[in-house]
């Protein structure tokens, strides 16, 4: 190592490295250096996690929150395709109980869970801030009961939304109730209705209402994944590391 380390120093033309009889530091050249060579060694590492990768093999079953599949699901099937060709990927969309519910019966291996508070023995993995979504020429002030569409009872979504309308006082209707975010989606985007969605998940083609003349402000909302308590495989530890790096953080 030492020889190398001169090696290094010869090459650059400059000392990297303080040398005393029972310490060693770093120069103010070794210094300016430090980042970009961490840089180096972390894109190393990371070529070798993608080169082994492709050796990891397994089944994954994993639950998704309906209000969030839309978003999510694409990305993780584009990671694991790209960088586990022989992990094979089950996927289930439901309501976020029903996923919590499979996670302690073992039926699932991994869920991600959507929640407004920490659930227990889960990851958070974002706190997006929740928005009123609508058609771009959707007018709040024009309805004298606002049309609105919503999961059903037990969704985050929901809970938020109709609670914020209840403190204001604002009258309401709902016109769609659906488990399917994709009907909700449709519903919004023709103009019959606004509905409450992650900042981070409005589709293309809506946008985001932030008059609060007409609409109460929300708070955030927990993406949280929950993992089953048997001894997870290989293949269930890569796809958690991508949902974690496909999430911004808390």
């Amino acid at each position: 190592m030492s020889l190398r380390i001169k090696g290094l120093e010869d090459q650059l033309g400059m000392r990297l490295f303080e040398r005393k009889r029972n310490d060693v530091r770093l120069t103010v050249a070794g210094h300016d250096l430090l980042p970009g060579v961490r840089a180096i060694v972390d894109a190393h590492d990371r070529l070798i996690d993608r080169a082994s990768a492709r050796h990891i093999k397994g089944s994954v079953r994993l639950g998704i929150a309906e209000g969030y599949s839309v978003h999510l699901l694409p990305r993780v099937l584009e990671r694991v395709q790209r960088l586990y060709a022989a992990i094979e990927l089950a996927v289930v969309c439901a309501d976020s109980p029903a996923l919590r519910r499979m996670v302690r019966e073992d039926a699932l291996d991994l869920a991600v869970a959507v929640a407004p508070r920490e659930l227990p023995a889960a990851a958070l993995l974002s706190r997006p801030h929740l928005r009123w979504v609508a058609s771009p020429d959707f007018a709040p002030g024009e309805w004298n009961a606002l049309p609105v569409a919503c999961f059903p009872d037990g969704h985050a979504f929901r809970a938020a939304a109709l609670e914020a309308l209840h403190a204001r006082g604002i009258a309401y209707r709902e016109v769609v109730c659906s488990a399917n975010e994709q009907v909700i989606h449709c519903a919004v985007a023709a103009g019959a209705a606004v509905a409450v969605m992650a900042e981070d998940m409005v589709p293309d083609g809506l946008r985001i209402v932030s008059d609060t003349r007409f609409l109460p402000t929300l708070g955030r909302i927990g993406i949280q994944l929950l993992e089953a308590p048997a001894p997870h495989s290989d293949a269930v530890r890569h796809v958690k590391l991508q949902i974690g790096e496909l999430h911004p953080g808390a």
